[in-house]
């Protein structure tokens, strides 16, 4: 993972201004970054990306403004095309600590429009490894359940999901809806039976041998 935003200092500090200059460098790097015929190189999408990380950082320690901190975190992940939400979610836990970050990724996808399957995704992943990171297995669960109603297929979310169902209550019916889906939307009269199959041994792994049957 790249470092985390730089923690700031509040002595001597003028939260206004220090404010007011990371702003205004993250805007103006954002707009350079946008311009059609301005530069695109990596080294200047890095800049904007850690410009808006730092005043994330100043919002959250000095400011005491913890939405203005996370909308900070969220245009750098939307500008990092690789790991973008990964770094959003981590810096969001470094920041308010792993509970209170995957839910203010949970508030952020009830913003994002429907259509944007992708980034949705890749929220509810986000979401998910930084909840299971922190032993909080019904938060991973929910947001792996999340990304797989968008995606049933997700191994990542798949993965995520039988690691948490086994540490929540009704897990093993989180499972089953899970591979319920999952064989809907399977190709093929294998597909549907492969999933059938793995779903019976997960349930079985669960103690749930009726819904296995």
């Amino acid at each position: 993972w790249q470092p985390s935003p730089p923690r700031l200092s509040r002595r001597g500090s003028r939260p206004g201004v220090h404010s007011a200059v990371a702003e205004a460098k993250a805007l103006c790097l954002k707009r350079l970054l946008s311009d059609p015929y301005g530069p695109k190189t990596e080294a200047l999408g890095r800049k904007t990306v850690e410009a808006h990380r730092a005043l994330g950082a100043l919002r959250w320690d000095l400011a005491h403004d913890p939405r203005g901190a996370e909308w900070a975190l969220f245009e750098a992940a939307e500008i990092e095309p690789h790991s973008g939400f990964e770094l959003y979610a981590h810096d969001l836990a470094e920041l308010a600590g792993a509970e209170k970050a995957a839910l203010a990724v949970f508030e952020r996808l009830e913003n994002i429009e429907p259509t944007r399957t992708d980034v949705r995704v890749a929220l509810g992943l986000a979401a998910a490894h930084i909840a299971a990171e922190h032993g909080l297995a019904q938060l991973a669960l929910d947001a792996s359940l999340l990304v797989l109603s968008v995606d049933p297929a997700n191994p990542e979310a798949i993965a995520t999901a039988e690691a948490s169902a086994a540490q929540v209550p009704d897990g093993g019916r989180a499972i089953d809806r899970v591979y319920s889906a999952l064989g809907e939307a399977a190709m093929g009269v294998f597909g549907r039976r492969a999933a059938h199959y793995r779903a019976a041994r997960q349930l079985e792994r669960l103690g749930e041998k009726a819904l296995a049957e």
